[in-house]
């Protein structure tokens, strides 16, 4: 449900807009297919190829209840083929493969702040069920075209004398740093995200340690945003 929890009365405030949201966007009818191969990571599925297209998903659900989400990659003898966003274990030939809406999307809100939150835009930090917003963002859009993005702005105080004297940086521009093992990238970003000058700073890591998670994720770092 599409709420949040009031910390003076304890109850769950509702969001109508955002709930209303919610249900339009649910199926009026369910498709599924079968598992019908798994090859190391790729997952064959049969009776559903005519419904799906290359990026849609779909959820295999493992013998054990768990469901795996997956998506389209390909087609080979009349089976879609479709890769795993979690492990496979526990999936095998004859599991239930249901068709997942072909656009997923999240719906931020303020409550987010002070998450952790995983790529699909689910909590991964224990921290209870997230807040909706009343907008829906697409999990996989484009990027906006060049011609309406807004130009390079003001100077930006990143909070680090070294970087704001000999790399200045201004609204809207990318910064790009490089260094070998150990020599400090985390610890810099770490810095960057507590002390620069913003309202909102979000971090995000793709395809990295648990080690350099836990270095983001120091309470010591992050104690104003909790």
């Amino acid at each position: 449900m599409a709420g949040v929890i009031d910390p003076v009365t304890g109850e769950v405030v509702v969001n109508i807009t955002s709930l209303l949201g919610e249900m339009y966007r649910l199926p009026t009818h369910q498709v599924f297919g079968k598992v019908a191969a798994v090859q190391g990571l790729l997952v064959e599925v049969s009776g559903v190829q005519k419904n799906l297209s290359v990026g849609d998903r779909c959820n295999v659900v493992a013998r054990d209840g768990r469901i795996v989400p997956c998506e389209v990659v390909g087609f080979r003898n009349a089976r879609a083929l479709v890769m795993p966003f979690g492990a496979l274990e526990g999936i095998g030939l004859g599991c239930r493969a249901e068709i997942a809406e072909a656009a997923p999307a999240i719906y931020p809100d303020d409550s987010w702040l002070g998450r952790v939150i995983s790529g699909m835009g689910k909590p991964v930090d224990g921290g209870g069920a997230l807040g909706a917003g009343e907008a829906a963002y697409a999990i996989k859009a484009p990027p906006p075209p060049a011609h309406t993005r807004k130009r390079i702005g003001g100077k930006l105080d990143l909070g680090v004398r070294a970087l704001n004297t000999f790399t200045t940086t201004c609204h809207g521009q990318r910064l790009g740093i490089f260094a070998g093992s150990g020599v400090g990238k985390s610890t810099i970003l770490s810095m960057m995200a507590r002390y620069t000058n913003a309202d909102v700073t979000v971090v995000g890591l793709v395809r990295t340690f648990d080690i350099k998670i836990y270095a983001h994720l120091d309470v010591d770092r992050f104690d104003e945003f909790a």
